[in-house]
C-alpha cells in the first residue's frame, strides 16, 4: 500500500512538471516567436532601391513606426537577423549563387547572380526563410526545409509569411531582368541555386558546395566543402551566438525568391569618391581594380573578401 502511494505521488509530480514545462514548450514557443518576428519584418520590406543606402538603424526606425522600406535581399536578411538576435534566437546568413558571371538581358557583364536567405535555429533544427520573397520555403507537405534541401528540390514550395508587395520597381535600372524573373521563377532558381553557401561562425567568409567549375573557387572568402560537410554544418546546433551577416550579399545583392526583382547593385552610389568607410563589424570597405572588398585586419595579414564589382 505504501509503495502504491509513493508511485501515485511520483506520477502526480510528473504531471505537474509536464504542465509547467511540457517537453516541446520551449521549441514551440521559439518557432512561433521567430515566425512572428520574421513575418513582421517581411511585411514592412519589399525588394527595391528606395532605401538601398540607408542604415539598418534607420530602416528599423521606419519599420517600428509602421512604415515601409525597399532594400536588397542581403539587407532584409540582415534586418531579420538583427531582430532575431535581439530576441535571443540564433540565425545565420545563407546564400544561393550561380557558378559563372554572365551578362543577361540588362544586367551588366561580370555580375554573379545570387540570392540571400536566412536560416533560423528554432530549438531543434535550422529552418530556411526567404524574407526578400515574403515566404518560407517548405517541402511538398508544408514542412520546414534547410537551404540544402531547398536547393535539391526539383519543384519548390512555399508558405506565405507576409502579404505586402514583394517588389517595388521605382528606380529599377534592370527592368528586363525583373520582368523575366517574374515570369520564369523556377528557371531563375535553377541559375542561382547552383551553389549553396553558409556563413561561417566567424562571419568572415562562406563554406559552399556546388559544381567543380565555379567562379567561387577563385573568390576570396569562399571555401569549398563537400556536400556531406555542409550537411553536417546545417544539422549542427549553434554552439555560440551566430555571427551577424554583413550589410550586403556576399557577391552581388540578389532578387526575391517568391516573385522577382533585379539582383545587381544600382548603377551608382550617390557619393563623390569611391566607398571607403569603417563599419562596426571590424572591416574596411575598399575599392581596388573596379572591385569592392571588405578588408579585415591590417598590413600583410589583412584578409580581403570580395563583395561585388564596383558600379561604373
Amino acid at each position: 500500500m505504501r509503495l502504491k502511494l509513493i508511485r501515485l505521488a511520483l506520477a502526480a509530480l510528473a504531471v505537474i512538471a509536464v504542465a509547467i514545462d511540457p517537453p516541446s514548450a520551449h521549441a514551440a514557443t521559439q518557432v512561433e516567436q521567430a515566425d512572428a518576428i520574421l513575418s513582421n519584418v517581411a511585411a514592412h520590406v519589399s525588394h527595391g532601391y528606395a532605401n538601398r543606402y540607408t542604415s539598418f538603424e534607420e530602416d528599423e526606425r521606419i519599420i517600428a513606426a509602421g512604415g515601409h522600406v525597399s532594400v536588397f535581399c542581403g539587407q532584409v536578411t540582415a534586418l531579420g537577423h538583427r531582430a532575431l538576435d535581439r530576441a535571443g534566437i540564433p540565425s545565420r546568413y545563407v546564400g544561393a549563387l550561380a557558378s559563372q558571371e554572365n551578362g543577361f538581358l540588362d544586367i551588366p557583364a561580370g555580375v554573379l547572380e545570387s540570392h540571400a536567405l536566412l536560416e533560423v535555429w528554432t530549438g531543434a533544427r535550422w529552418t530556411l526563410y526567404d524574407l526578400d520573397g515574403n515566404v518560407q520555403p517548405t517541402d511538398e507537405n508544408g514542412g520546414p526545409v534547410t537551404m540544402q534541401q531547398f536547393a535539391a528540390m526539383p519543384v519548390h514550395y512555399y508558405r506565405t509569411i507576409a502579404t505586402d508587395a514583394v517588389y517595388v520597381p521605382d528606380g529599377d535600372p534592370y527592368p528586363l531582368y525583373a520582368g523575366w524573373m517574374l515570369s520564369h521563377h523556377e528557371e531563375w532558381l535553377d541559375r542561382v541555386l547552383e551553389n549553396v553557401a553558409i556563413i561561417n561562425p566567424a562571419g568572415t567568409g562562406y563554406d559552399f558546395t556546388g559544381p567543380q567549375q565555379s567562379v567561387l573557387n577563385s573568390m576570396a572568402g569562399y571555401t569549398r566543402v563537400s556536400p556531406e560537410t555542409l550537411t553536417a554544418i546545417e544539422t549542427r546546433p549553434p554552439a555560440a551566438p551566430v555571427a551577424e551577416p554583413q550589410p550586403a550579399a556576399p557577391v552581388a545583392a540578389a532578387s526575391p525568391a517568391a516573385a522577382a526583382a533585379p539582383m545587381p547593385a544600382p548603377a551608382a552610389k550617390p557619393a563623390a569618391k569611391p566607398v571607403r568607410h569603417r563599419h562596426r563589424h571590424r572591416y574596411v570597405t575598399k575599392v581596388r581594380h573596379h572591385k569592392v572588398f571588405h578588408v579585415y585586419g591590417h598590413g600583410r595579414k589583412a584578409r580581403w573578401v570580395y563583395v561585388r564589382r564596383a558600379s561604373s
